[in-house]
């Protein structure tokens, strides 16, 4: 079985960063939301923790890291605003206690958080990290979301690489995107342009499929598939008419 050799840093311990879509722009924002949870899980330990966060471009780019110092029952509000820097891409956060707890197993154990969104304009949702980094080619299930491209034309798909290991000719995502009906038939679909390891990009969906809307009208329900090599799953941003918006994670 091939191993796979991990850039330092990223695992410490057991533990193993979650990753997840972020943006900080000059309108719009992105927080992520710790919390000490090994305070509750492990309460006799009474362990300090330490937070490791990496951030990523669309290009892959490493842009910012930090680490950050958590107390016992102790929580990070991080505004992406901190690091000074504008950028779209991902987010790579790890949990480290400062004291770690036995365990009856040694598999590498991934990081819960949770991120918020939100634009000058006071609009704003929130999400949850989503999966871990990859360090061994991998291919995804088909991933599907239900849309709405007649009420929601402005639709945007997020994929991300979920590779970030060293092997650079593994780590390359190659990735399809299909509309399908209610009975499950493919209506379209498209080979996108693949994504270098640690990138990630945001697309109007109809910019994939100029007659979606056409489509739209002789359909009750239109899924978005998307599947390949490297990816984790994609998520959407609608925002409608009055400028809020949604972000989600596909199914």
């Amino acid at each position: 079985m091939k191993t796979f050799i991990v850039p330092k840093g990223f695992i410490q311990g057991r533990f193993l960063p979650t990753v997840v879509y972020v943006r900080e722009t000059v309108d719009f924002h992105t927080r992520l939301c710790l919390f000490n949870y090994f305070s509750e899980l492990f309460p006799d330990i009474k362990t300090g923790a330490k937070a490791y966060l990496w951030f990523f471009n669309s290009k892959g780019a490493l842009v910012a890291s930090r680490e950050i110092p958590l107390a016992y029952q102790g929580q990070l509000q991080f505004d992406l605003s901190l690091l000074g820097v504008q950028f779209e891409g991902t987010a790579g956060v790890s949990i480290v206690p400062d004291t770690e707890p036995s365990a009856a197993h040694n598999r590498l154990v991934g990081t819960g958080y949770y991120v918020y969104y939100y634009d000058d304009e006071h609009h704003s949702d929130a999400s949850h990290e989503w999966e871990p980094m990859q360090f061994l080619k991998s291919t995804s299930i088909p991933w599907l979301c239900v849309v709405r491209p007649l009420l929601f034309p402005q639709t945007e798909i997020i994929v991300m690489n979920a590779y970030y290991g060293e092997d650079a000719g593994e780590g390359s995502a190659h990735w399809h995107i299909a509309l399908r009906n209610e009975q499950g038939s493919i209506l379209a679909e498209k080979e996108m342009p693949s994504l270098l390891p640690k990138a990630s990009t945001r697309f109007l969906l109809k910019d994939a499929f100029p007659d979606i809307e056409k489509i739209a009208q002789h359909e009750k329900h239109i899924g978005v598939e998307v599947k390949g090599t490297n990816i984790q799953g994609p998520f959407t941003f609608v925002r409608a008419e009055n400028g809020d918006f949604n972000i989600h994670h596909f199914c």
